[in-house]
């Protein structure tokens, strides 16, 4: 009988250690306040109807939601918010996303402008501005004159993506460009029709041109979101520029509890 309460005791006093132990590692985790990922977006058509993800990661207890977000460097620009329709949870906490859907005019010019702040308002009253790295918003109104258009596209999570367009017009493809990808620690590379073509590119009316990306990240970036608008560039005959984009070339991290917690402490966030 009295091994059997020496058993108990032993069960009870472990049971206490490792509740205990839970409870001092949950303190230590704790966040002041979400965490923005490190966000490189580049939107070079920021009108009515293009969204913009911006993930966070808070305490799994955390049920606000996100009623309103403004960006103070850029006041013109209003958003509808969406709910995430990510909710990952882990030991200590958890991934969100705020989707926010432009209601910038078509037809409204907006100079490229470089965001590097959010102001939140959440479900509870609470507000607070967030880093959230590098945005590049800008917004040029369509031009009726295009020289390739639009036929098809793949994209996944992991920055692979594939896009076809139809040329309208005799041209040239003179450049590929973005603003992120020389400095923000992914290497983004892009193939013309297989690797067969370079540029500068001569296209003809009637030709189809398809655009391969992908995106390797190197080590201390893993964490950053991506989501780069390639611009190309055109010239006709007549020394006339246009300009198409590439925009579904996109990178999101998956998580795992030991990488949430490596990346709060990069961070400086917890201990």
């Amino acid at each position: 009988m009295k091994k059997g309460f020496i058993i108990l005791d032993c069960a009870v006093l472990a049971a206490a250690a490792v509740l205990g132990s839970y409870y001092f590692r949950a303190a230590r985790m704790r966040l002041d306040e979400p965490v923005f990922l490190t966000h490189y977006i580049e939107s070079r058509q920021c009108s009515a109807g293009k969204t913009i993800a911006l993930n966070y990661i808070t305490n799994k207890d955390d049920d606000r939601s996100v009623i309103s977000a403004s960006f103070p460097e850029c006041p013109e620009l209003k958003f509808d918010i969406y709910g995430s329709d990510r909710n990952d949870r882990y030991l200590f906490h958890k991934t969100r996303n705020i989707y926010m859907q432009s209601k910038l005019e078509q037809s409204s010019a907006l100079d490229e402008t470089l965001l590097t702040t959010v102001h939140v308002k959440f479900s509870d009253g609470s507000e607070d501005d967030f880093d959230i790295g590098r945005i590049l918003i800008e917004n040029i109104p369509e031009r009726h004159e295009n020289v390739t258009s639009f036929r098809r596209g793949t994209g996944d999570n992991a920055g692979n993506s594939s896009e076809t367009r139809n040329v309208l017009a005799d041209c040239t493809l003179t450049g590929i460009s973005s603003v992120f990808d020389e400095n923000c620690g992914a290497d983004i590379s892009v193939t013309i029709n297989g690797g067969e073509g370079s540029i500068p590119l001569s296209l003809h009316s009637g030709d189809t041109v398809t655009f391969d990306t992908t995106i390797n990240i190197s080590g201390p970036y893993v964490q950053n979101v991506y989501n780069i608008d390639k611009k190309l560039i055109f010239e006709d005959s007549s020394g006339n520029i246009y300009y198409d984009t590439l925009s579904n070339i996109e990178y999101t991290p998956e998580f795992s509890e030991s990488a949430i917690r490596s990346f709060l402490k990069e961070r400086g966030k917890v201990r």
